[in-house]
């Protein structure tokens, strides 16, 4: 599709209740590219996108109305409001009538005087900060200058769009989020383009993207999550109704209301499907139901059931903090299509019935959304939930908190002596007071294996166990049988430091995560950043000891040395494993919208 024709192309689609009664005049727009325009009705006017009564010599116009900053989105998960001046498919432009067959024009029922639309452009705008930036473009915060209405402009470049064929992807958008009005959903007011850019005119969300707050936090308590899935559960439903498929639910295109309040966005991936049948694959690995990463399922057609699996994850996503089939791309496809996933124990057993009655192979056995609402998790919470809640903290383990927190000391503790006796006293000093208590602590190390084979943390028990395996042969086979190689060689030190200051930092961080349910964003960084430097020194000082320790091996039994190369080669690829995982946490964490 040629660019200078993409908004010659943009038709109206009816997307409207089956049961709404519509007049079938009201609904026509002209087919010639659109001009769009503002209509300045009154402080507190509304978006209008029905074009104006027809008029001899006029052009036909799509007008854009200006919203109040002031209003207040709801909270309400179950119920819609009708916008003012806009509830359902009202418009303004419905006070005035059609002209009558005999050619008569009736007179129109005026509620305001009708002013002099002008076209949109960006001068319009003071344009403020971005915020946020995707592959074709940048979206910032705007303020129209002559009302201060407060908005969120999206601007697309027209040669990027071309040059990656996504003409008709901006123009479905468009065409379906341009009719939607729920709480929920991020309003649409209008858009309009020059010769290089397209402007769409989006609601601005206070808040930002959840996918942020997911992430700084680690995982929501249970009641901010009811809330959650609630509003998604109510704005689904009325996607459903008007006969529209997300296809792409995922953290990244949600965003947070000035309230808190989700807000559905970025429609790109979305379908009209009266038909309710669709072969498209599209929308994020993480996030695709069985039915679309598995041909053999329903001949690979789908309906509006792919959006229930998506919310199923999502659930999932906000009580645990990640997507439940997260592996790489063969594996994540294989799980999906047997929804192979486990509940951590942290997790209530209201909401781990909820995911799994969500994520089912079976479309047909899914809960349908009206279950959702009338779920007893949800329900447990909702009706109680207000605005302060919103801060509530999690429930914590009260298990994994000790747990956590008492290993968090001993490690701080046991990186403080290591590093006063090595700078002090020398290396032969830290072994003598802490080689005895550094294999006991290594040995506790152990339980990191059971919580992970058990599912009360989400950890991968192979990485945890290959970890965990390597440090106890080392305090345990190696620096124990050969102490003088302990003494004598500054990498004892430098291991015990590598080892106790990435524990400390990761204890310290599940410790807020379970207790008080968020995380610093400096402990955050260090997380996931000094694993980068503290790694290498710690595989490195590890394979300075095996390496001392070979020869001296000999003198006990010739084929120890052999056992030994052995486990200096088994290194590269353990070493590769372990940061690579660390790597791929570390990627998740800052990964982006990819739009």
């Amino acid at each position: 599709m040629s660019i200078p024709t993409i908004e010659a192309s943009f038709k109206r689609i009816s997307i409207y209740d089956d049961d709404e009664k519509e007049n079938e005049t009201s609904r026509k727009v002209p087919a010639h590219p659109l001009a769009v325009s503002v209509k300045l009705i009154s402080p507190k006017a509304q978006i209008s996108t029905m074009p104006p009564p027809q008029k001899p010599n006029r052009t036909n116009l799509v007008k854009v109305t200006l919203q109040s900053q002031k209003q207040k989105s709801s909270l309400a998960t179950t119920r819609h409001p009708a916008l003012p001046a806009l509830s359902g498919s009202k418009d303004i432009s419905s006070t005035h009538k059609p002209p009558s067959e005999t050619g008569a024009e009736s007179k129109p029922v005026a509620l305001i005087e009708r002013p002099i639309a002008r076209a949109l452009h960006l001068g319009m705008f003071e344009i403020g900060k971005p915020l946020g930036k995707g592959k074709f473009g940048r979206v910032y915060l705007a303020r129209e200058r002559e009302h201060g209405f407060i908005c969120a402009l999206k601007v697309l470049h027209k040669c990027e769009l071309q040059k990656n064929r996504v003409e008709k992807q901006v123009q479905r958008e468009i065409e379906i989020q341009s009719h939607l009005r729920h709480p929920n959903v991020l309003r649409l007011y209008g858009h309009f383009h020059d010769s290089k850019r397209i402007v769409l005119i989006l609601e601005f969300a206070g808040k930002g993207e959840l996918y942020k707050h997911l992430r700084k936090q680690g995982r929501f308590p249970e009641p901010r999550a009811a809330q959650y899935v609630a509003q998604m559960a109510s704005a689904l439903q009325y996607l459903h109704r008007k006969n529209v498929i997300h296809r792409d639910i995922k953290p990244e295109n949600i965003l947070l209301g000035i309230y808190g309040e989700i807000k559905i966005s970025d429609f790109g991936w979305s379908v009209h499907a009266p038909g309710n049948r669709r072969t498209t694959f599209c929308g994020t690995l993480d996030y695709l139901p069985p039915e679309m990463v598995n041909p053999k399922i329903s001949d690979y057609a789908y309906d509006r059931k792919v959006d229930l699996w998506s919310l199923g994850v999502l659930a999932y996503e906000f009580l645990v903090g990640e997507a439940p089939f997260e592996d790489d791309i063969v594996m994540t496809h294989r799980r999906i299509a047997k929804a192979d996933m486990k509940v951590p124990s942290f997790v209530s057993d209201d909401a781990t019935d909820l995911i799994k009655k969500l994520l089912v192979v079976d479309p047909k056995k899914r809960l349908p959304l009206d279950g959702v609402l009338q779920h007893p998790w949800v329900v447990n919470y909702c009706p109680k939930m207000t605005r302060s809640t919103f801060d509530s903290k999690p429930k914590p383990s009260t298990y994994l908190f000790i747990y956590n927190t008492l290993s968090a000391i001993l490690r701080t503790a046991l990186l403080l002596r290591t590093t006063h006796l090595w700078l002090t006293q020398g290396n032969g000093a830290a072994w003598d007071e802490l080689n005895i208590i550094a294999r006991w602590t290594e040995t506790l190390t152990v339980m990191e294996i059971i919580h992970a084979v058990t599912g009360i943390v989400r950890a991968a028990p192979a990485t945890t166990a290959l970890q965990v395996a390597g440090r106890n042969t080392i305090v345990w086979a190696i620096t124990r049988n050969y102490p003088e190689v302990g003494y004598r060689e500054t990498a004892y030190s430098l291991m015990l430091m590598a080892w106790n200051a990435a524990d400390a930092i990761r204890y310290f961080y599940f410790t807020l995560q379970t207790g008080a349910g968020s995380v610093p964003g400096g402990l955050t960084w260090l997380r996931y950043n000094m694993f980068i430097v503290l790694y290498p020194i710690g595989i490195l000082s590890e394979m300075k000891l095996v390496y001392e320790v070979i020869q001296p091996s000999q003198t006990r039994n010739p084929a120890y040395q052999y056992l030994l190369w052995f486990g200096l080669a088994i290194y590269v690829p353990a070493f590769y494993i372990l940061f690579g995982h660390m790597l791929a946490q570390r990627a998740k964490l800052n990964r982006t919208n990819l739009k």
